[in-house]
């Protein structure tokens, strides 16, 4: 009889021990959980309620224009949700090759195409160069800063920027107003599970880290291995444990 009751109590707090677990919400978290490529019906929605599950307030969605065009639904849905919306380019261009007018009209696109979306005028804050905006000499630097651990612990500044991000982008964003984020840790989701190996190892406490994340199911034809919905919540629970 003992024995049985034994068992019971045991698989009791084995179970209390899951549901406090998958319970942690954030708090004082020094994190910005960002997501590049959408909006996305197969995402955006799933997304935003693992996010509100977990009681996250620093999310900023870096969108595409002609996505915001295709799905406005969803970009009310992000602003409902009292998330950051942010400007990731019209078509995903590489802008270190573009000229800063060229640069300028689209970003000019993006914010009537955003504010069609939202049937208001929104204050759009923060930009995220598609390909981070790098010229191929920063490229080769950007991956040395990977591979030798100092991007992880990066203070993303204004500084940090200038050595990366071609100047025609990052003068033109300033000129319009917008705050230029790049990101600590990119998990390369869009063709990768999310390893929960390298989340420990690319954390840094006390630091105001930005995770990169993807919303590309598919693009322009073109089908990723992106799984970012089932992959979210254990980062989640594993950053949660962090605070």
């Amino acid at each position: 009889m003992w024995n049985g009751i034994f068992k019971v109590l045991v698989i009791f707090m084995v179970f209390i021990s899951f549901v406090q677990s998958n319970d942690k919400t954030f708090k004082n978290c020094n994190s910005t959980l960002t997501f590049d490529d959408g909006p996305h019906p197969e995402t955006t929605p799933i997304l935003l309620e693992q996010l509100k599950e977990k009681n996250v307030k620093n999310a900023i969605f870096f969108l595409i224009g002609d996505r915001i065009a295709q799905y406005p639904e969803l970009v009310k849905k992000i602003q409902s949700y009292q998330y950051d919306i942010g400007y990731h380019s019209m078509h995903h261009t590489n802008q270190a090759k573009m000229t800063a007018n060229e640069i300028h009209q689209d970003i000019q696109e993006f914010k009537n195409t955003l504010n069609q979306a939202l049937e208001s005028n929104y204050d759009l804050k923060y930009a995220r160069p598609p390909f981070g905006g790098m010229t191929q000499k920063s490229v080769k630097l950007f991956k040395e800063l990977e591979t030798t651990g100092k991007l992880k612990q990066q203070t993303l500044n204004d500084e940090f920027n200038a050595q990366l991000i071609a100047r025609q982008v990052r003068e033109t964003y300033q000129a319009n107003g917008l705050q230029t984020l790049l990101w600590n840790v990119d998990f390369k989701d869009w063709e990768q599970r999310i390893d929960m190996n390298h989340a420990r190892e690319q954390f840094v406490p006390n630091l105001k880290q930005i995770w990169l994340f993807h919303e590309m199911p598919s693009y322009k034809g073109t089908i990723f291995n992106n799984q970012i919905t089932e992959d979210l919540p254990q980062f989640l629970n594993f950053l949660c444990e962090q605070y």
